[in-house]
This record gives C-alpha cells, structure tokens and sequence, in this order.
C-alpha cells in the first residue's frame, strides 16, 4: 500500500487508486505530481457527497496559459483512469470518453534508422576523443549505443545498470526493476560481450552497486546529457534531425533493434510469428500489443516485404496500435 498522503474530498480514493496502480506493476511516479495536483484543485470545488461530477472534470482539464496539448491530454487520462477507479468502487463519477481532449493531439511516430544511418552513426560515435572530465566517456557511449541498438534495451535500464547486474560468464545482463515492476535477463554475446567486458574491466576498481555508467561526478549518466549527446552525434552523422522531442530519439534505438530484428527473421523465411513471444519477453513488454506495433513499422520501413506480412498483419494488429514500448 502507498503511504502517499493527499489533500481535499478524495484524498483516500487517490491513495487507493496509487496503490492500485503500482500493484498493477506502475511506477507512477512523474503521474504522482498530477495527482497531488488534482487532490488540491478538487479541494477547493463544492463537491457534494463525493460525487465527481462533468463540472468538476472539465474544470479540471481545461487548458492553462502556456500549457502544450500532450500535457492536457496527460491529465485528460489520468482523470479519466481515476473516475472509471471511482466507478468501479461504487461511486458517482463522470467518465471522459476514450481519447477526449484537445483535438490536436499529436500521435508521434518512431524513427527506425536505416542499415546506412545505423553505420554513419556508429562511425561518428567510435571515434570519439577522450573527454576532459571522464577518461572512460569516449567507450562508455559507444557501448551505452550499442546495448541500446543490439539489445533493445531502453535508456533508464540503461543506465541503472551496475556492475552486480553484468555476469560476463554466462554473457547476462539483469535488467531490475523495468517498466510495468518486471526484471528480466538479456543474454550478450559476440562483439558486444567482449566490449562490454573491457569497458568492466577499464572503471575497476568499482562498488558492485555503483552505476555501470558513471559520469566524472560519480553519478550515472542524466537522460538529458544522453539526449544532447545523441542529437549532436546525429546530426554529425548527417542523419536528419526534426528538432527536440520529435526525433530521432535515443528511444528509437530500441524501435529500430525490433524492427531490424522482425526484417533479419523475414527475410530469413523463418516463422516471425512463433517468434514475437519470444521478442516480447525479450523487450520487457506487459504483452503482445506492444511487440505487434512493430509488425507495422517493418512493412512500412521494408515495403518489399509487405507481401509476407499482409495477411498476419491484418489479423493482428488491427484497431492495435498501441505503444507499450
């Protein structure tokens, strides 16, 4: 149960509807501000018997000064998630319909890197100088890459890897604590294993719960110094960039490995199909619909094998474009 406390008419249902969600495997950590938020805002309403009325949620999602549309929109969800929560408990709430918010919503579309953009930016990323603050920055981000392209990890788990989580005997990487509360392992072998090992081997002595990934200051790698480094390597590369927070992403480098992976497989005639569990698991994803997203992405980036795919595509992921990546 959280201990989170919050203010105002609902502050118990928001607690329960907290721990709901991290028993459900949510972190629900940055939705945690929203929800303090809207404890606050709902305390100063007239509300009657509990009741969550239209008034109140409308009140609750109008648009501010300055706010952007994908940030209405995030609360757009999680007031809809509470109310059906409030429902589902017996209360009197008023449930938003699915999708209701500003009607420019963006849907964002991964970046898949081509083979050629794949081989530029590596080019660029290997022949990085020594930094003046770090001896080890020049081999930690071109393993840090590659782990994100050959592995399909995603950045934070990343970068909360420690030594304790490398077993270069048996080529593991243990993935703790990742989206949806799962841990898993992710086997590395070849080229990766032996460079994963020289980098170990390069920061000893090290505490075994340090990060793998430590910055000159002792801490790991900020997801924002990642971001700015991968922008400048890409446009070094010569690859397009479209401006911050519309790509390429460094979380384009885990679509682009699932996409690669799906293309290699087709292309090798074997059964993909028997193999996205497999790939799911792999990836950490909650279920298939996340992995199936990439079934699209491939015929779209590969057209030249949208005649092998059609048909499965058709029935599987229809109406089932959701993200869970």
């Amino acid at each position: 149960m959280s201990e989170h406390s919050f203010d105002g008419p609902f502050a118990d249902s928001l607690r329960d509807f907290l721990s709901a969600k991290r028993a459900a495997g949510r972190k629900y950590g940055s939705e945690l501000r929203l929800l303090d938020q809207m404890g606050r805002f709902f305390k100063t309403c007239r509300i009657e018997r509990g009741e969550l009325s239209r008034q109140h949620v409308e009140a609750w999602i109008e648009r501010r000064n300055g706010e952007r549309p994908r940030t209405q929109n995030i609360r757009c969800t999680i007031i809809r998630q509470f109310a059906i929560f409030l429902r589902q408990r017996g209360g009197e709430a008023w449930v938003p319909p699915p999708r209701w918010g500003p009607p420019d919503r963006r849907v964002f579309s991964p970046y898949i890197f081509t083979h050629k953009e794949v081989r530029r930016f590596f080019d660029v990323i290997d022949h990085l100088e020594p930094h003046r603050c770090s001896a080890r920055y020049h081999v930690a981000m071109p393993l840090l890459f590659r782990l994100l392209y050959c592995c399909g990890l995603r950045l934070g788990e990343a970068l909360r890897l420690t030594p304790g989580d490398v077993n270069l005997s048996d080529g593991i990487l243990t993935m703790r604590n990742s989206k949806f509360g799962k841990d898993r392992m992710i086997p590395v072998l070849g080229a990766i294993r032996e460079r994963l090992a020289g980098y170990v081997e390069l920061r000893q002595p090290a505490d075994s719960r340090s990060p793998l990934f430590m910055s000159c200051r002792k801490r790991a790698f900020h997801p924002a110094g990642v971001s700015a480094f991968h922008i400048r390597t890409v446009r070094q590369a010569g690859i397009p960039h479209r401006g911050r927070g519309d790509g390429p992403r460094v979380h384009d480098w885990r679509h682009t490995f699932a996409v690669h992976r799906l293309e290699e497989w087709i292309r090798e005639g074997l059964d993909f199909t028997a193999r996205l569990p497999a790939l799911s698991a792999y990836l950490g994803h909650k279920d298939l619909h996340g992995t199936q997203l990439y079934l699209r992405l491939t015929a779209e980036v590969f057209p030249d094998l949208s005649k092998n795919m059609d048909a499965l595509i058709g029935s599987l992921i229809e109406g089932r474009d959701r993200d869970e990546a």
